[in-house]
């Protein structure tokens, strides 16, 4: 039976040791993760970072300059009035004073509002962009870990709050230099009252921290739960995963396991933020105390004459900003921890390198289908013991058109996606022209790759033309050729057919846009890589959705087009690579076939008795 999400006996141990992370912050990873990212706002827009420090700093003093001003305004004041021949003309040396003070305070807060407001627009974009340009160096091996996928769940969570975290970085530096002035004034006045307001704080600073590490700690501990529940909740969210939800009944069954999460989540929470507002308020019943006494203070050396109205203002407000300032330094240092260690996620996934190097050997566009050569190459994927493939050898040759069938699991798709460099070879080799496949960078191993998975991609947000464009965008987008190749997949009929033609949105979540069916998708894709028109080309179950009669015309064209290309084609049609050169057999991770179709029909092997079986269906 199913656990339920969150259920006691479910842990949130890492997976992988190099996942492991700790729910602490050193010293040092704080130091870290807080240059990482202001190196990154840096990055983002050196000169509103800028500004925003210099405006952070300036609105933190703020307070005390704004004490300073009225209680000079008020003594000023109280002395004219009480002089023998006031004139109102004095008055506006002080008015003139206060009014350039908060005018440049004005154009002051208009650049530091507007620094922020650039940050977060151009932050929104650029760390999106930084974040997923990351992902693809690391690298298919590297994403599928699943520890590596809590980190990138938790990092999408912080991603767009990188501004606030620098915003918090800022602050501590700010209210330092805020709490060292007020305190230090306060101080010439009653030494006392400091000592026992730090002393008060001290017990604070760990009751604030202990709340918050225990929401993180709910957060960080529920990270898997919370993605099988996000998921739940977007299979029904999604119009295509919605009609076979509808058909099995099975809304509520998804939704019971979103709730279930939901629910148990919510409440941990709320307890813990009961429990926190609770100690907060009892602890700010107790500052207010403190001020008040010293509120008192202030009003009795007024009454002795030992200072001024205006130094009642100038104390009071003095006394309130230091108080303020304390509890504001303490949040903002715990904020700043706290949010460290969320970013710690966030800072690691960027540092973090990918789980094989890439190659060094760059290699030109090839003017023909290149020869590939296994030797001895076995594999088995990272966290497993069963090995796919074992001692493959094989060898294609030059432009030569390779069928491989086999059983589900057989091996067929992990040959391809060692072909693709999704995963290294670490037993054995795969050549290609001669060098090694793990020596040659990827950037340049793909610009000679034309690959269509069996999940195959499509891009509902994009026009037909563009879908297919996509298959090449090192040039400019050749109309001509995105229709020839449309022909050629079998597509350009029903793109004809669309209201916008090839201008035609292929998703119905866009205003005029419309889904095409799983067949046309298909057959889209494959234009796509005809489009591409690389010198090795490897379809992987290119034709599961497509009709029989648009699969022959398909296969004839690929057969025809890539002429002068390698092409490798995994099928269970066997009536589709019946055409090929060559046709290997894989069963349990090695070749137990191979030949033409007419050759291994006269083996009698299970080539041979697996298409009569599929002939005999079409009849």
């Amino acid at each position: 039976m199913r656990k339920p999400f969150m259920s006691k006996e479910t842990t949130s141990k890492p997976q992988d040791s190099n996942d492991s992370f700790s729910k602490k912050l050193s010293t040092k990873e704080f130091v870290q993760v807080l240059k990482w990212v202001i190196e990154l706002m840096f990055k983002v827009d050196p000169i509103n970072s800028i500004i925003y420090v210099v405006g952070d700093t300036i609105f933190y003093l703020q307070d005390l300059v704004n004490a300073y001003l009225m209680g000079w305004l008020i003594d000023s004041l109280i002395k004219l009035s009480q002089g023998t021949n006031p004139q109102l003309s004095d008055t506006y040396k002080i008015l003139g004073v206060l009014f350039a003070y908060n005018f440049l305070m004005m154009i002051i807060r208009f650049f530091y509002r507007l620094s922020r407001t650039y940050l977060r627009t151009r932050n929104r974009y650029k760390v999106r962009r930084y974040f997923y340009q990351k992902l693809q160096v690391l690298g298919i091996q590297t994403l599928e870990q699943p520890g590596v996928n809590d980190k990138i769940t938790r990092a999408q969570d912080y991603l767009w709050s990188a501004v606030d975290f620098y915003s918090q970085s800022i602050s501590i530096f700010s209210t330092i230099v805020k709490v060292f002035t007020t305190g230090g004034l306060v101080f010439t006045f009653a030494p006392s009252f400091v000592a026992i307001l730090v002393l008060v704080y001290i017990p604070y600073i760990y009751i604030d921290k202990k709340f918050r590490r225990r929401l993180f700690n709910l957060e960080f501990d529920t990270t898997e739960e919370r993605r099988q529940a996000v998921a739940c909740a977007s299979n029904l969210s999604e119009s295509s995963k919605l009609e076979e939800i509808n058909i099995t009944n099975s809304h509520n069954f998804l939704d019971k396991l979103f709730m279930d999460f939901s629910e148990k989540f919510a409440k941990k929470s709320i307890d813990t933020w009961k429990e926190w507002m609770i100690s907060d308020y009892s602890f700010t019943l107790v500052t207010n105390v403190i001020s008040f006494g010293m509120l008192a203070e202030v009003i009795r050396r007024l009454f002795l004459k030992l200072i001024s109205i205006g130094d009642v203002t100038f104390w009071y407000r003095t006394i309130e900003s230091f108080r303020n300032t304390l509890d504001s330094f303490i949040s903002s240092v715990n904020d700043v921890l706290e949010s460290a260690l969320r970013y710690k996620d966030m800072y690691t996934l960027f540092a973090m390198e990918s789980t094989f190097k890439d190659g060094s050997v760059r290699v030109s566009k090839f003017k023909e289908g290149p020869e590939i050569r296994l030797d001895n190459v076995s594999f088995k994927y990272p966290r497993t013991d069963r090995y796919v493939l074992k001692g493959l050898d094989l060898r294609i040759k030059p432009n030569e058109k390779l069928a491989i069938v086999g059983k589900n699991g057989a091996g067929k798709t992990t040959l391809v996606k060692l072909l693709c460099r999704f995963y290294p070879v670490d037993k054995g080799g795969i050549y290609v022209n001669g060098t090694n496949i793990n020596e040659i960078s990827s950037e340049s191993l793909y610009k000679n790759m034309g690959t269509l998975f069996q999940e195959y991609n499509t891009y509902g947000q994009l026009t037909a033309e563009e879908n297919i464009y996509i298959g090449d965008t090192s040039k400019p987008i050749d109309r001509e050729k995105v229709e020839e190749s449309a022909k050629s997949a079998d597509c350009y009929s029903f793109i004809q057919d669309y209201p916008n033609k090839f201008k035609q949105v292929l998703s119905e979540r866009y205003k005029g846009g419309i889904r095409p069916s799983s067949g046309q998708w298909q057959k889209i894709a494959i234009a796509r890589f005809f489009y591409r028109d690389a010198p090795l080309v490897i379809f992987d179950e290119p034709t599961a959705a497509i009709d029989p009669v648009s699969e022959s015309k398909i296969f004839g064209n690929i057969y025809k087009f890539f002429k002068n290309k390698t092409v490798i084609i995994i099928s269970h049609k066997f009536s589709t690579v019946r055409n090929a050169d060559r046709i290997i057999v894989i069963d349990g991770g090695v070749i137990v076939e191979e030949g033409s179709h007419e050759e291994l029909m006269a083996m009698g092997g299970f080539y041979a008795e697996a298409f009569k079986l599929q002939a005999e269906g079409y009849n």
